[in-house]
């Protein structure tokens, strides 16, 4: 059995592993499934059963954790798109993906920086001009 210093340092690697993935994880997610909120909730799956994974001793074999984790986000997303596809064939109208506000962290945006707005303006617009063409 593990001493409380050796379970806590596995703990902290496997965190530290996580959050190093975490925005890769999230762009697989986000191209994906083409909704921000999708991939974030697909993210915390993938960390809780990543985390469920390390306290049960089933990531000790694991020798390519960013591997292990690119699985786990791949099959949760495919079952994901599986749940809602029956929803997105009922809906009336066009589906198009969320925006992604590349770069742009939440803490950084703000309601009235005119910046922001106009690049999300400008990306509609793009995103407008792709379909028509």
């Amino acid at each position: 059995m593990d001493s409380p210093v050796d379970a806590a340092a596995r703990v902290n690697f496997h965190l530290d592993t996580f959050e190093s993935q975490r925005s890769r994880l999230r762009s697989l997610a986000y191209r994906m499934l083409g909704s921000v909120g999708d991939a974030d909730d697909v993210l915390q799956d993938a960390y809780l059963r990543w985390h469920a994974a390390q306290a049960d001793g089933r990531t000790d074999g694991v020798r390519v954790p960013a591997a292990w984790l690119t699985t786990m986000v791949t099959r949760l997303c495919i079952d994901r798109l599986r749940t809602v596809q029956a929803e997105r064939a009922a809906y009336v109208g066009p589906w198009l993906p969320e925006p992604w506000m590349g770069g742009i962290e939440a803490s950084d945006r703000t309601e009235d920086a005119p910046d922001h707005r106009l690049e999300l303006v400008l990306h509609h617009r793009r995103q407008r001009i792709e379909v028509f063409v």
